[in-house]
């Protein structure tokens, strides 16, 4: 597998690793275990389907969790706080009074180990010692990409010495055409409810009907325009494969995504804003879109919510497949 330097974080050295099968080309970055590009060809012709920036300190840089694995517990976590298991924890807080992403961005910006398994696999392998960023346990999880021709999937191991709630996803931001918004982009998600939430986009613990409303995410034979709709919201999914797909009117490009998660998370990039990608072209705000496949959010401190939870002794396991047809 090809490995190409990316740039110095500290001591340690940044790579582009290239995955190749059939008709498609990945790169991941061994910073934030990063999906950095994923390149297909087909009967339209060729395209890179997610954003990138130029180089490590714009990633360092940047809030925006450009394609990274994010962790220990995606999203949002209330108050910076959660009880669980009989004991109080305490998080970093940062975002206002509340957690994102993990609190520390140990896992999105931080280095992991990387080993490369033929040409179109990689292991991606992170240890979080006990209380980081407030988290109990020392944790190991091992993010696996592996690219079958136009099939990405990306799968999460961990394993922990003490229980501890564990939500990883990929926030990659998806872009099937060349327009500035999003005018042209369509999304189908297989769900009937979301989770209802507050002015800081926590849930309030109500589940609310999708149909009828903008959250109503039609059929695969008639998805639902994004257009300048903005969505940061948790859809609950209904079960069934693929969970969600999104098509491109301007280029024909669909992209299906198969999960075993609860629940996918729709950002329509609302407040994305970088210098520019990796091809120089400016990143600007609802200009692409991300579709994170996760547990519900905050569900650490919504008893009712299915718990997304690491054991000791029994592990964690998911996985997501991004599928683009073109």
């Amino acid at each position: 597998m090809k490995a190409t330097p990316f740039g110095q974080l500290g001591e340690n050295k940044i790579y582009r690793f290239t995955l190749k099968s059939g008709n498609g080309c990945a790169e991941v970055l061994n910073f934030g275990a990063t999906l950095y590009s994923l390149y297909i060809e087909g009967e339209r012709g060729g395209r890179d389907f997610v954003c990138a920036l130029p180089s490590v300190e714009d990633y360092m840089n940047s809030p925006s969790y450009m394609g990274a694995t994010v962790g220990r517990y995606s999203n949002r976590i209330g108050n910076g706080a959660f009880e669980f298991m009989g004991k109080r924890y305490e998080l970093i807080k940062n975002d206002g009074e509340n957690t994102l992403h993990g609190g520390n961005r140990e896992f999105s910006h931080g280095v992991w180990e990387a080993h490369p398994s033929g040409e179109n696999a990689i292991y991606l392998t992170k240890r979080s010692k006990d209380r980081s960023a407030g988290f109990p346990g020392n944790m190991e999880v091992v993010v696996k990409y592996q690219l079958d021709g136009a099939a990405l999937s990306i799968e999460y191991r961990a394993e922990c010495d003490a229980p501890c709630p564990f939500n990883p996803t990929n926030h990659s931001y998806f872009k099937l055409d060349d327009e500035p918004g999003l005018d042209y982009t369509y999304i189908y998600i297989n769900s009937s409810e979301r989770l209802e939430v507050d002015g800081k986009l926590l849930p309030t613990g109500r589940i609310l009907k999708n149909e009828g409303t903008v959250y109503d995410m039609g059929l695969p034979s008639s998805p639902r325009r994004i257009g300048k709709t903005e969505y940061d919201d948790c859809f609950i999914l209904d079960g069934g494969s693929p969970g969600c797909i999104a098509t491109s009117e301007k280029t024909g490009a669909k992209l299906r995504v198969y999960t075993d998660c609860a629940a996918v998370h729709l950002y329509s990039a609302n407040s994305l804003n970088e210098r520019a990608d990796r091809y120089g072209r400016p990143v600007l705000p609802h200009s692409h879109f991300c579709l994170e496949t996760q547990g519900y959010v905050d569900a650490v401190n919504n008893e009712s919510f299915p718990q997304s939870t690491v054991l000791s002794g029994e592990g964690f396991i998911t996985k997501t497949t991004y599928e683009i047809e073109l």
